[in-house]
């Protein structure tokens, strides 16, 4: 936990210490593999701007999943070099 000051009023008269929590709850990662070379994207859908790879043979881990608007499953994922992003179900063992 971090503290952070805030000075109130006008006059800057009063000074008030915060206590506020900057950690945030860890993702669960489990681990899964890729099918085929596949990319990883910004959202759920095919047609977003990818944020790095998966390939068989790499490490791949997803933390929770998303259907689209086409009712097509994707897989939140982290690759072993730390991308992040979206990749759809048939990519990654974990599966449809």
């Amino acid at each position: 936990m971090r503290k952070r000051t805030a000075v109130l009023g006008a006059f800057g008269a009063a000074a008030v210490t915060l206590a506020v929590s900057t950690s945030t709850q860890a993702a669960t990662w489990t681990p899964t593999g890729a099918t085929q070379h596949a990319n990883i994207r910004e959202c759920y859908r095919a047609t977003c701007k990818s944020t790095g790879v998966i390939f068989p043979g790499m490490g791949v881990w997803w933390s929770h999943y998303a259907y689209n608007d086409a009712h097509n499953k994707w897989y939140y994922v982290r690759n072993d070099n730390g991308n992040t992003g979206w990749v759809y179900c048939g990519n990654v063992t974990a599966g449809c």
